[in-house]
C-alpha cells in the first residue's frame, strides 16, 4: 500500500517475488497386510485408530497388520496408506490346508495354504525320489499344479 506523505516522495511496499517454504506434513506411512474386513487392493488413508477398526476391523491374532496399525497410532503417527491383501477363501474363513502332513499324531510336519483366494483349483502333490547310486540321502519333489498343470516344484534332501 503506497503511502502519499509529500509531493515527490513515494514509499511503496512490494511483495518479494518468491515466498517462502512452508511446512508440511512427511510423515505418512504404508501398511500392508492381512485384515478381516475392508476393501482389498487399493490403498486408503487412515487417519486414527477408530478410523482403521471401522474401515478393516479389529486386532486379529495371526495378522500382523492391526497390530502395526495400532502401534503407529500409539506412537505419534498421524497419517497412514492400508493395504489389505486376501487372506480368506473368500467366504471370510481362513483358508483350510490343501496338505497336512503329520511326522506325529500331535505336530504337524508342514502345511500349504494359498496365498491368492482366487487361485482356483491347486493341488499340491510329494513324491519321494530315490537316492542316486552311491548315495544314501533320501529326497523329494513337491509338485503344485494350478487347474491340472505344474506351477511350480521344489526339490530338497531328507537330512
Amino acid at each position: 500500500m503506497p503511502s502519499y506523505l509529500s509531493p515527490g516522495v513515494y514509499i511503496e511496499e512490494v511483495p518479494a517475488a518468491t515466498r517462502p517454504i512452508a511446512g508440511v506434513g512427511t510423515a505418512v506411512a504404508g501398511f500392508l497386510g492381512f485384515a478381516e474386513k475392508g476393501p482389498y487392493h487399493e490403498p486408503v488413508l487412515v487417519t486414527n485408530w477408530t478410523q482403521f477398526t471401522s474401515t478393516f476391523g479389529d486386532m486379529v491374532e495371526q495378522y500382523a497388520l492391526g497390530k502395526s496399525v495400532y502401534g503407529f497410532f500409539n506412537n505419534g503417527g498421524g497419517r497412514a496408506y492400508v493395504i489389505r491383501v486376501p487372506a480368506s477363501a473368500g467366504n471370510g474363513e481362513t483358508p483350510k490346508a490343501l496338505l497336512g502332513v503329520k511326522a506325529d499324531r500331535n505336530v504337524p510336519a508342514f502345511e500349504v495354504q494359498a496365498i491368492d483366494a482366487g487361485a482356483g483349483e491347486v493341488s499340491v502333490e510329494v513324491t519321494a525320489v530315490a537316492p542316486e547310486e552311491g548315495s544314501s540321502e533320501a529326497s523329494y519333489r513337491i509338485d503344485i499344479k494350478v487347474g491340472g498343470d505344474v506351477s511350480e516344484t521344489f526339490t530338497g534332501t531328507l537330512s
